[in-house]
């Protein structure tokens, strides 16, 4: 880059801004020093001088100093230029999914922009309340109208025989999942006492289902425990019913205790590699059914739809096992590592990335050497979690999953088990997430 100053001169100011409105494409800032140098030819560096030596010259007043900081300030503002063209060159040279800071929130994971309560009106045959204000703060990205969600709340209601709520009375609340960087509408029906409160939940910019929480009383805690087959009978005849997408295959089952118990159903997906198909199963296409296993019934239910992207083009070779490895070792304690005892293997797998994790090993890995694309490309916030006058700051969660080797080490002597696992993207190489056990 020294050299590269050292060869610019007046005569070669048309030539760089040429250059740089180009339609070229780089692979990176070796390569845009190298087109621009054989651009501009061999005797820059000649002419450079000649200039330099006619300037000592002339240049003997205030107003050829003036002329030397404009002509300072042009170079200045061309270096910033031509860094800001190798960084795109550098992110555009990584070719496939370059995860960037999803940004922060603060507080509470739940933020609340407005809430309006509506009564059915039995002359009108329709709700009213707050309806007018209702409609200033509809969002001009919503599918649905405060009216129409109301509806489907419903309508959601009569699928999971919720058929004892009622329904004269409702509250909307617009608010915004900051977790899933999501909005949503949540409408919620008054119960009686302390009990736990009837909510539907949508997004607020699709309309699609998200959750549903109905608390049935006192009669839910009585009965004995029905077999497991008949409870996932239940449970799977609850997601058929609910406006999930469908086609998703039961995978787990969590027992809370004697009177919930958590159903996953999850998409399968077919993966096509190195000539042949892999089956993947994505936990983050899930649709969770809680039942009470002493009569069935659907207790809470909730949903996660955050799709594979799978970007990779015709001819692009997957990382293989054992480079995948070499990455994963760098995340690890030489104290794993240099154990003879430690079981490594290795999978593939659909994961969802983490941005703290991302982040942390791309500020290690570039402090190791200067070939980082990710450090020259961008930079970014380098705290995971901060503390502000008592305020956590977190990230929001990314909207995909991707393609990674999962690889993992085991220390089998352990009283308690250990074992790190660690993610890298299958065709970036990036670390995407780590986790430990034990």
């Amino acid at each position: 880059m020294k050299r590269f100053w050292e060869d610019i001169n007046d005569e070669n100011l048309d030539v760089l801004q040429e250059f740089l409105e180009s339609d070229m494409k780089y692979e990176g800032c070796k390569e845009i020093e190298d087109k621009f140098k054989e651009k501009i030819g061999a005797s820059t560096v000649l002419k450079t001088e000649k200039v330099k030596m006619n300037r000592n010259k002339t240049v003997k007043n205030e107003a050829g100093k003036s002329g030397k900081r404009k002509k300072l300030k042009i170079y200045m503002v061309l270096a910033a230029v031509l860094v800001l063209v190798c960084s795109i060159g550098a992110a555009a040279s990584y070719g496939k999914w370059y995860p960037q800071n999803p940004g922060t929130y603060k507080g509470d994971s739940v933020k609340v922009h407005g809430t309006s309560s509506y009564t059915w009106d039995e002359s009108k045959q329709d709700y009213v309340g707050e309806k007018e204000k209702e409609k200033e703060k509809e969002s001009s990205s919503q599918v649905l109208s405060s009216a129409e969600f109301l509806q489907k709340a419903q309508a959601v209601l009569q699928m999971i025989g919720a058929e004892s709520v009622d329904v004269s009375k409702m509250k909307l609340q617009y608010q915004k999942n900051e977790v899933w960087n999501r909005e949503e509408v949540e409408i919620t029906f008054p119960m009686e006492g302390n009990q736990d409160k009837t909510s539907v939940t949508f997004d607020r910019e699709s309309g699609n289902f998200l959750k549903a929480h109905f608390w049935r009383g006192e009669n839910s805690n009585q009965g004995t425990v029905m077999s497991d087959k008949k409870a996932l009978e239940a449970a799977r005849g609850w997601y058929e019913r609910l406006p999930y997408p469908q086609g998703y295959q039961y995978t787990n089952v969590s027992k809370i205790d004697d009177h919930c118990w958590m159903y996953s159903f999850c998409r399968n997906l077919d993966i096509e590699l190195n000539g042949k198909t892999v089956s993947l199963r994505n936990p983050y296409e899930e649709a969770r059914i809680s039942i009470d296993p002493t009569n069935g019934k659907l207790i809470l239910c909730n949903s996660f739809y955050v799709p594979l992207l799978d970007d990779h083009k015709e001819g692009d070779v997957p990382l293989t096992e054992q480079e995948a490895r070499k990455i994963a070792d760098k995340a690890c304690s030489e104290s794993i590592l240099n154990d003879k005892t430690t079981k490594v293997a290795a999978e593939i797998e659909i994961v969802h990335p983490k941005y703290e994790v991302i982040q942390s090993y791309r500020e290690k890995f570039s402090e190791e050497t200067d070939k980082s694309i990710v450090q020259k490309a961008l930079t970014e916030e380098k705290t995971v979690i901060t503390e502000i006058a008592g305020i956590e700051k977190n990230y929001h969660n990314y909207s995909v999953t991707r393609l990674a080797w999962k690889i993992s080490y085991e220390k089998p002597d352990e009283l308690f088990k250990n074992i790190t696992y660690v993610y890298v993207d299958l065709y970036t190489g990036e670390i995407l997430l780590q986790d430990r056990i034990g």
